[in-house]
């Protein structure tokens, strides 16, 4: 599912990667397919590179509630987040994603580790980088 082209594209995250100077575009496309493209800027524009599918396992609710939030933690270079694994019942799972300077995509970094054995509820995360405590603090609601 390429920028650009006419497909549906629900839930975009957003994350600066200030180590690699990148954005990373995260996005489902209509069938809950979840993907990453890395973003180079240069004045007021943005180049894409070619979206990559980091985790198929997920679903969710395409148009409402959004179900995985991402924030950047500088010391550990990566791009972390949480989101509902569809393999695993809909349990909220942690996903690190990295920027590969080799293929200029952002991929994972380990595969997708579940947090909880409970369901997640739609719409129920967050994730936000703490300064003061130098780690990405994820949040998520059990229940359904």
């Amino acid at each position: 599912a390429p920028i650009g082209a006419s497909v549906n594209y629900y839930q975009p995250q957003v994350v600066f990667d200030s180590t690699n100077s990148k954005v990373c575009l995260s996005f489902m496309d209509g069938s809950g397919v979840l993907y990453s493209v890395a973003g180079t800027v240069s004045g007021n524009s943005i180049s894409w590179g070619t979206a990559y599918n980091y985790a198929s396992g997920y679903t969710g609710a395409a148009t409402t509630n959004p179900d995985f939030k991402f924030a950047y933690d500088p010391i550990a270079n990566a791009i972390i987040g949480v989101f509902r694994l569809t393999s695993s019942s809909n349990y909220p799972a942690l996903l690190s994603l990295r920027y590969n300077t080799a293929t200029s995509r952002f991929e994972t970094i380990i595969a997708p580790k579940l947090l909880a054995a409970t369901s997640m509820g739609n719409g129920s995360c967050g994730a936000g980088y703490s300064a003061l405590a130098k780690k990405v603090i994820i949040t998520y609601w059990l229940g359904s």
